[in-house]
Protein backbone atom coordinates (compact mmCIF):
# COMPACT_ATOMS: atom_id res chain seq x y z
CA UNK A 1 0.00 0.00 0.00
CA UNK A 2 2.63 2.07 0.89
CA UNK A 3 4.55 1.88 -2.48
CA UNK A 4 1.13 2.77 -4.15
CA UNK A 5 0.85 6.01 -2.22
CA UNK A 6 4.71 6.76 -3.22
CA UNK A 7 4.06 6.35 -6.76
CA UNK A 8 1.22 8.30 -6.59
CA UNK A 9 2.21 11.47 -4.40
CA UNK A 10 5.75 12.01 -5.84
CA UNK A 11 5.09 12.62 -9.22
CA UNK A 12 2.31 15.40 -7.57
CA UNK A 13 5.13 16.94 -5.72
CA UNK A 14 7.17 17.27 -8.86
CA UNK A 15 5.13 18.57 -10.38
CA UNK A 16 4.02 21.22 -7.35
CA UNK A 17 7.74 22.35 -6.94
CA UNK A 18 7.68 22.79 -10.71
CA UNK A 19 4.94 24.84 -10.86
CA UNK A 20 5.89 26.64 -7.48
CA UNK A 21 9.87 27.51 -8.31
CA UNK A 22 9.23 27.58 -12.30
CA UNK A 23 12.00 27.17 -14.56
CA UNK A 24 15.81 27.16 -13.36
CA UNK A 25 17.61 29.62 -16.04
CA UNK A 26 18.94 32.78 -14.60
CA UNK A 27 17.60 35.58 -16.22
CA UNK A 28 19.76 38.48 -16.51
CA UNK A 29 18.25 42.21 -16.80
CA UNK A 30 19.55 43.75 -20.02
CA UNK A 31 22.41 46.02 -19.33
CA UNK A 32 21.52 48.49 -22.55
CA UNK A 33 18.61 49.68 -24.47
CA UNK A 34 18.29 48.21 -27.87
CA UNK A 35 18.70 51.79 -29.28
CA UNK A 36 22.45 52.44 -27.48
CA UNK A 37 23.67 49.98 -29.74
CA UNK A 38 25.06 49.30 -32.95
CA UNK A 39 25.10 45.79 -35.12
CA UNK A 40 28.74 45.12 -36.16
CA UNK A 41 28.38 41.80 -37.53
CA UNK A 42 25.30 40.44 -38.55
CA UNK A 43 23.76 36.28 -39.51
CA UNK A 44 26.35 34.04 -38.36
CA UNK A 45 26.62 30.78 -36.36
CA UNK A 46 26.56 30.90 -32.92
CA UNK A 47 30.89 29.66 -32.91
CA UNK A 48 31.89 32.49 -35.21
CA UNK A 49 30.15 35.01 -33.20
CA UNK A 50 31.64 33.95 -30.49
CA UNK A 51 34.91 34.66 -31.75
CA UNK A 52 33.84 37.97 -32.76
CA UNK A 53 33.20 38.43 -29.32
CA UNK A 54 36.49 37.46 -27.62
CA UNK A 55 38.20 39.65 -30.35
CA UNK A 56 36.37 42.75 -29.60
CA UNK A 57 36.67 41.36 -25.83
CA UNK A 58 40.26 41.49 -26.13
CA UNK A 59 40.86 44.81 -27.45
CA UNK A 60 38.23 45.64 -24.31
CA UNK A 61 35.45 46.38 -26.31
CA UNK A 62 31.99 45.29 -24.63
CA UNK A 63 29.76 43.31 -27.04
CA UNK A 64 26.22 42.06 -26.80
CA UNK A 65 24.40 39.55 -29.27
CA UNK A 66 20.56 38.45 -30.13
CA UNK A 67 19.55 35.56 -31.73
CA UNK A 68 17.63 35.57 -35.32
CA UNK A 69 14.43 33.83 -36.12
CA UNK A 70 16.88 31.76 -38.62
CA UNK A 71 19.49 30.91 -35.91
CA UNK A 72 22.06 32.84 -37.00
CA UNK A 73 23.23 35.76 -34.87
CA UNK A 74 23.93 38.92 -34.56
CA UNK A 75 26.99 41.03 -32.44
CA UNK A 76 26.23 44.42 -31.21
CA UNK A 77 29.05 46.68 -29.58
CA UNK A 78 27.97 50.69 -28.33
CA UNK A 79 27.92 53.26 -30.74
CA UNK A 80 30.77 54.73 -28.76
CA UNK A 81 32.84 51.70 -29.89
CA UNK A 82 31.69 50.89 -33.18
CA UNK A 83 34.46 52.73 -35.45
CA UNK A 84 36.96 50.42 -33.39
CA UNK A 85 35.05 47.23 -33.31
CA UNK A 86 34.81 47.43 -37.32
CA UNK A 87 38.78 49.13 -37.22
CA UNK A 88 39.50 45.56 -35.12
CA UNK A 89 37.58 43.33 -36.42
CA UNK A 90 39.05 44.32 -40.21
CA UNK A 91 42.67 44.01 -38.66
CA UNK A 92 42.08 40.49 -37.47
CA UNK A 93 40.92 39.47 -40.65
Amino acid sequence: MSVNLLAVLLPIIALGLLVFFGRSTVRRPRSRVASDLTVVVTGVPSAQAMQVRATLGEANIATAMTSRSDNDVDVLVSHDDAQAAIDVLRQAD
